[in-house]
This record gives structure tokens, sequence and C-alpha cells, in this order.
């Protein structure tokens, strides 16, 4: 009995390594997917249409990189994150890119040990890594928890905005993307989930 003991907290120290390893790599990845991240990714067809397959490590590392933004790992959102992983692999262009197989990508959660799948309002399901402590914003959320400087700062810069920086993404995620991306100094150290939030705040 001891020695069961023994080989499991030896397994379990590994499988605690392997778990840290792969969210230190979803959260390096947060928010600038990088080269060849998907190595595993392959594609299918149905009626034409590509089909992204990914592998458990690709899929792990998108959500624990959605961790990192604070921003729950939604099925929805994370066929999203994995598509952003393999429109930068040096082996897709966007245009070859197709739709993250939803199936496959619930299935592959599902059967994992490591993580918790749970359903969500409206037919969606989310997901969390096991014995890992998360912290999301709650983007619909009404209450307005930020500096009035903030908000003075970002009608400042868009009301000088012109030629095409005018126009933002429709969705509130890849609108989020973009003006993180700009390095604004109005959201400088804020987390992707924040800036979800500030832009459903200043659209409702």
């Amino acid at each position: 009995m001891g020695h069961g003991r023994g080989f499991q907290g030896r397994r379990s120290s590994r499988r605690q390594q392997q778990d840290a390893a792969e969210i230190s790599r979803g959260a390096a990845l947060s928010g600038t997917p990088a080269q060849n991240t998907l190595k595993t990714l392959q594609s299918s067809s149905r009626n034409d249409t590509p089909l992204l397959v990914p592998g458990f490590k690709d899929v792990f590392a998108a959500i624990a990189s959605l961790c990192a933004d604070e921003l729950k790992p939604f099925g929805r959102i994370l066929r999203k994150r994995v598509a952003e992983y393999a429109s930068a692999a040096s082996s897709f262009n966007k245009e070859s890119v197709g739709d993250v197989d939803q199936n496959h990508l619930r299935s592959t959660c599902e059967r994992s040990d490591r993580l918790q799948v749970e359903p969500e309002e409206g037919g969606d399901w989310s997901v969390l890594i096991l014995a890992r402590q998360a912290t999301f914003v709650d983007v619909y959320s009404s209450v307005d928890t930020y500096p009035a400087g903030m908000w003075g700062a970002a009608a400042a810069y868009f009301q000088l905005l012109s030629g095409d920086d005018m126009y933002l993404p429709g969705g509130r995620y890849s609108c989020a993307q973009v003006l993180q991306n700009r390095g604004l100094a109005f959201l400088q150290g804020r987390s992707l989930g924040q800036v979800c939030h500030i832009v459903q705040l200043a659209i409702s």
C-alpha cells in the first residue's frame, strides 16, 4: 500500500509539472499567438469546408491563455482562440484556415481528467482546468469599476481618431484585441477580459 501511494505521488507530481508547463505556455501565448503553436493541428474536410482538429496540448494551452486573460473559456471563445493559433502557425494561413471542429473540441475537453466541462446558458459550454484557481471578468456586468480618468482618456482618444483607425471590429472580443494591441496608455496593465468589459460598457 505504501509503495502504491508513493507511485501515485510521483505520478501526481509529474502531472502537476506537465500542467504547470502547459499553463505557462498558454500564458506566454496570451493575447499574441506565437508561430508554430499548432504543430499537432490537422485539417479535415466536410462539404469542402476545412475543419481544424486540434490536439490536446493545443486545446489545453488555449484554455490556459484565456484564463490568463481573465476570460472564462466558453466553447465559442475557445474555438476562436484555437483558430487564432492556427492562423499564426507557419503551416497555415488565414485563407486556408477554417473553423474549429466544435464536436471534436468539446469531446477533447470531456475526455481529459485534467479538465472540467460544464453546460452554460444558450446551449454553450465552458471548461476549467481542475485544481487551479482562476479569476474571470464578467464582461456582461453593468457595474463600472473603472476610474473616471480612464474614461476621459478613452473619450479623448476616440475623438481624435481618423482614417482607418476609426474602424473597429464589431465583435466585443475582436474589438478588445485590436484596442489592446494598439498599446493605449489608458488600457495599460488591463487584461483582455477587462478590455472586453470596457468595450461592453462603452457600447451599452
